[in-house]
């Protein structure tokens, strides 16, 4: 139930692939796995729209983690940690 135990709390965040943030919440403390509501129960997340229809959602990432805004553009790689 603790966050630290699992492997992926704190990693670097990768973009998959070029696109633009059309969605960005960086605001959630750092809650244990399930008891979120509808509204939140992505956490702090990011959404990148990465062309042709298609988008990637990022969810539960660490409080403060997220480096980026709506309407930025990414490049394959580091978006934050």
């Amino acid at each position: 139930s603790r966050l630290e135990n699992f492997f992926i709390f704190g990693q670097p965040l990768v973009a998959v692939a070029d696109g633009r943030v059309t969605e960005a919440v960086d605001a959630h403390a750092d809650l244990p796995v399930g008891g979120n509501t509808w509204h939140d129960m992505a956490g702090n997340h990011m959404i990148i729209d990465i062309g042709d229809g298609h988008y990637v959602l990022y969810g539960h990432m660490k409080l403060g983690s997220l480096r980026v805004r709506v309407g930025d553009t990414l490049s394959f790689g580091l978006v934050g940690n």
